[in-house]
């Protein structure tokens, strides 16, 4: 996933979601666990997805775990589904400010 930038009119929301392997916290039996990284007009928390992946199966480019399998396909769709909660958490945020300019804004 990418930083987006959500535009209503005057107001701009930089919002960037990124997943990411943490290297430091590798487990005994050579897995890593993968971060949630958020960052919303400059400001930046990282939390954990639960997921753990080996290092060597994950590709820091496209933000997903290699393969075809089926452990694969489960593992991406779970940060993608995890993703798109987070985006509509965001646009959830936004929705009462965004309510408010056009009431302001638009005559009828």
């Amino acid at each position: 996933m990418a930083c987006n930038y959500l535009i209503i009119s005057v107001m701009i929301s930089a919002f960037c979601l990124n997943f990411a392997l943490k290297k430091t916290k590798i487990l005994a039996n050579g897995t890593a666990p993968i971060y949630l990284r958020l960052t919303i007009e400059g400001d930046r928390i990282e939390f954990t997805t639960r997921r753990y992946v080996n290092p060597s199966r994950w590709n820091a480019t496209t933000q997903k775990m290699t393969g075809t399998s089926e452990e694969a396909r489960s593992f991406n769709l779970y940060l993608k589904t995890l993703g798109q909660q987070v985006y509509y958490a965001h646009r959830q945020r936004l929705a009462p400010e965004y309510l408010h300019w056009l009431r302001r804004n638009v005559h009828h």
